[in-house]
């Protein structure tokens, strides 16, 4: 999530032991175990094996044999419709406008996409729709939310036969106004809840009823999901503190459930931590970063199932002028790259900057996918097998905000574009952050807001990114 795209929504809204004998204690016996000699021991050893061992044998090798973990199925094309290239679909042109916040994911049939627009109080709601590859409307945009509240930032993802959507929500009742809430369907557009749910993060055995927002939702394995995002952590409030936003994560089952308690990618109460965003590798590690009090986008990793992050000491972007804003994404494969793109600040403001983040801080290697003399912001990032795209705005003076993208891949160690970046120009757009969502090959879906404040209405395209090298 980008520093822009939170700031913009006020321009619309304001082994165990076994026991077995082996000797006899019959005294009428002619012949004690002891008194075999060794040749004839070894020859029934070697013969005769003595009665339990064949089957303790198969047992400690079952007990020995490695049980695969649990994975993330790569989500596969299976569309009867192939995608229509470079037209771009009205998504919701019926709707109320001011439509803004996008966000897209494909589910190997259509995309789905979630957004936000107002109600008759001018207070957002979420809605989601579903598309063919075509464009054409496999569910009818409907609201998603129950609460009546500001529903805002909405996102989503899916694995098997589940969705989730996530979202803030601001009912402005001090103190503890803000809430993730989250809602769980099938794919065909079923809802698997009857009401949307407040994600209250676990924390000593209890749920905290406190400030959350910035909300975040990824797929694990076994049919689980991570919400990410800032709360207000109970554990940095004191006498001397009033509280400092925190990342967290909360793992919750295929019905919603909250699993274990929450889980902190890095603990400081020194500084806040802001603008989450995360992505899973193939076994459900999950990648966690944020943006900091100083403008440094750090990460840190939460093994599957683990209770504590991967490292003490979070892994930093390694920039020296700052960053704003991040994106994660890796395909569901093993050891395919989980990447991160960010925007620089300082005196190289405005790049869109790429780094793997599986390599850590273990000689990371970064491109910068667009430097040039205008100003980039808003990368969101998608991959496929081998090679991957991002969509940002690219900012002329004086003239507004223009849709880009490019495409990159990794080779050997390195990162590199794979195209000259597209700037269209056709249209000025206003500042929320697009989305972009891979389909199979180098094709890719993206969608954004455009119009004129405050008649915004939500676009998007499939784009074949191989035939624009």
């Amino acid at each position: 999530m980008s520093r822009v795209r939170n700031l913009a929504i006020l321009w619309c809204i304001c082994a165990f032991p076994f026991v077995f004998g082996c000797g006899n204690d019959d005294s009428g016996s002619t012949v004690q175990d002891g008194d075999r000699d060794a040749d004839e021991m070894a020859e029934i050893e070697e013969s005769q094996p003595i009665q339990g061992d064949t089957d303790l044998e198969e047992e400690a090798a079952e007990q020995e044999e490695e049980v695969p973990p649990p994975v993330l199925e790569p989500i596969a094309f299976l569309s009867t419709v192939e995608p229509t290239l470079d037209e771009t679909f009205d998504l919701d042109p019926d709707g109320r406008s001011c439509q803004i916040h996008v966000a897209a994911k494909f589910d190997g049939v259509g995309v789905w996409i979630v957004y936000n627009r107002p109600d008759e109080q001018n207070k957002f709601d979420v809605y989601a729709t579903r598309i063919a590859c075509d464009g054409q409307v496999l569910v009818a945009p409907f609201k998603v939310n129950t609460t009546d509240a500001n529903e805002t930032e909405p996102d989503l993802d899916l694995d098997g036969d589940r969705l989730v959507f996530v979202w803030q929500s601001d009912n402005g009742e001090q103190p503890n106004n803000l809430s993730i809430h989250y809602r769980m369907y099938s794919l065909d557009g079923t809802p698997q809840m009857d009401e949307d749910r407040v994600m209250r993060p676990v924390r000593n055995d209890g749920e905290e009823a406190i400030n959350a927002w910035m909300a975040k939702v990824v797929a694990l394995p076994e049919g689980r999901f991570a919400i990410v995002g800032a709360w207000a952590d109970p554990d940095t409030i004191s006498e001397d503190n009033p509280g400092k936003w925190q990342v967290f994560s909360q793992v919750i089952d295929s019905e919603g459930e909250p699993l274990g308690s929450v889980v902190k990618p890095h603990f400081d109460p020194s500084t806040s931590q802001v603008f989450p965003d995360a992505g899973t590798d193939v076994f459900g590690n999950l990648y966690v970063a944020w943006e900091n009090d100083d403008d440094q986008v750090q990460y840190n990793v939460i093994p599957y199932g683990a209770a504590t992050p991967e490292s003490e000491t979070p892994y930093d972007t390694r920039q020296e002028n700052g960053a704003a804003g991040v994106d994660i994404a890796a395909y569901r494969a093993e050891n395919a790259p989980v990447y991160l793109v960010f925007t620089t600040l300082g005196a190289d403001e405005g790049d869109v900057m790429l780094i793997d983040a599986s390599r850590k801080n273990g000689g990371t290697t970064n491109v910068r996918l667009a430097s040039t003399a205008e100003s980039e912001h808003g990368p969101v990032i998608a991959v496929s097998p081998d090679r991957g795209a991002a969509v940002y705005y690219a900012t002329q003076e004086n003239q507004g905000h223009y849709l880009s993208y490019v495409g990159f891949r990794k080779s050997g160690s390195e990162l590199e574009t794979t195209m000259d970046a597209v700037h269209d120009t056709s249209a000025s757009l206003p500042p929320y952050q697009p989305t972009i969502t891979h389909i199979k090959d180098e094709i890719y879906f993206m969608a954004w807001s455009v119009g004129n404040n405050p008649d915004f209405y939500i676009k998007g395209a499939f784009y074949d990114l191989g035939s624009q090298r």
